[in-house]
C-alpha cells in the first residue's frame, strides 16, 4: 500500500468514489451473469458505465455523507 492508502485506514473519514472507480467497475463486470434484486442486468450496466458513472458516484457520496455521523466526518 502506498501512504495515500495508509492514511486512509488511520483516519476516521472515509475516502471519496470517485467517477473512475465506479466506471472502471461497471466495465469489468460479468455480463454471463444473471440479473441482480435490482433487476438491472451486467450487460446494460457495462454497456452504460459512462453515462451512469458520474451521477451514481454523487449518489454514493451524498449517501455516504448523510449517513456518517457528524463527528466522524470532521475526523474526531
Amino acid at each position: 500500500m502506498d501512504g495515500q492508502q495508509d492514511s486512509d485506514w488511520g483516519s476516521k473519514v472515509s475516502p471519496a468514489v470517485r467517477e473512475d472507480q465506479i466506471c472502471d467497475h461497471l466495465r469489468n463486470l460479468d455480463i454471463h451473469k444473471s440479473m441482480e434484486p435490482d433487476e438491472m442486468y451486467p450487460r446494460v450496466l457495462r454497456e452504460l458505465a459512462d453515462v451512469v458513472a458520474k451521477p451514481l458516484s454523487m449518489t454514493v457520496e451524498k449517501s455516504r455523507q448523510s449517513e456518517v455521523p457528524g463527528d466522524w466526518k470532521n475526523g474526531l
